[in-house]
């Protein structure tokens, strides 16, 4: 889930950057048009398209927030899990510990047994 919501967000970044890059350009063409003397008509077009093309980047900013707040809950939502996939591995590594030093014990019990009656069968 984590690596799909920075996908999105990566994804919206880029359609950022190149609606900003698009809007750049036409400010550009505006220019020169503007330096070429042309009609103020076309001038105003280049300013409609422009402020349109603002429009679009502003409401990508506001999609790239969402999809930043999304991928912030996604994060946090990843890292409590994995938080919890460690704990669950401390508390198998405690128990394979504990259950190595039981069957330890269980064996020096048994050896000592047997050697307890090895010195006891000697002794008779």
């Amino acid at each position: 889930a984590l690596a799909r919501h920075t996908a999105l967000r990566d994804g919206a970044l880029r359609k950022l950057a190149d609606l900003q890059r698009f809007r750049d350009e036409y400010f550009d063409q505006r220019a020169r048009a503007l330096t070429d003397g042309v009609a103020a008509a076309r001038v105003r077009d280049y300013d409609q398209f422009i402020a349109r093309i603002g429009d679009a980047i502003d409401q990508q900013r506001a999609e790239l927030v969402r999809l930043e707040a999304t991928r912030a809950q996604a994060l946090a939502q990843w890292q409590a899990l994995e938080r919890r996939r460690k704990a669950f591995d401390v508390l198998a590594a405690r128990h394979a510990e504990t259950e190595r030093l039981r069957e330890g014990r269980a064996e020096r019990k048994v050896e000592d047994e047997h050697a307890a009656r090895i010195a006891r069968d000697r002794g008779r």
